[in-house]
């Protein structure tokens, strides 16, 4: 493939992904753009190999404990709350202060749903108001 051609499609991709960010997946949701990102490297061919290094990388690289305190860090929902995630194989423990229930819940949905993970532990205590 030419160096022309190869920048024309990484120029696509990166718009792709641009697009794919503004219509559906935003900070909150790593994960989205984890699966973005492995959709645009399959489509790559010859360039897969330097996007799993830049892009691929990154996300896989970092632990579960990682992935699923950073969901919780950039949820607005979440505001406030004081959580410490602690991992175990696939299965995560969180524990730390929350405003409400509804916090609580969201903490445990956002780790539930985060690739990797297969059991939560939920020790969030909430505040008194």
């Amino acid at each position: 493939m030419g160096k022309r051609r190869y920048t024309s499609r990484l120029r696509f991709l990166f718009l792709l992904a641009l697009a794919a960010g503004a219509i559906g997946c935003n900070r909150q949701d790593a994960d989205c753009l984890t699966r973005i990102g492995q959709k645009l490297a399959a489509g790559l061919g010859e360039a897969k190999g330097s996007l799993e290094v830049g892009w691929q990388g990154v996300v896989p690289a970092m632990g579960l404990e990682a992935r699923v305190a950073a969901r919780l860090h950039w949820d607005k929902a979440l505001d406030g709350a004081a959580i410490e995630v602690k991992a175990n194989g696939t299965e995560i423990e969180l524990s730390g202060t929350v405003k409400d229930q509804t916090q609580q819940q969201r903490a445990a949905e956002l780790a539930e749903a985060t690739t990797g993970v297969e059991k939560v532990v939920d020790n969030l205590q909430v505040t008194p108001p």
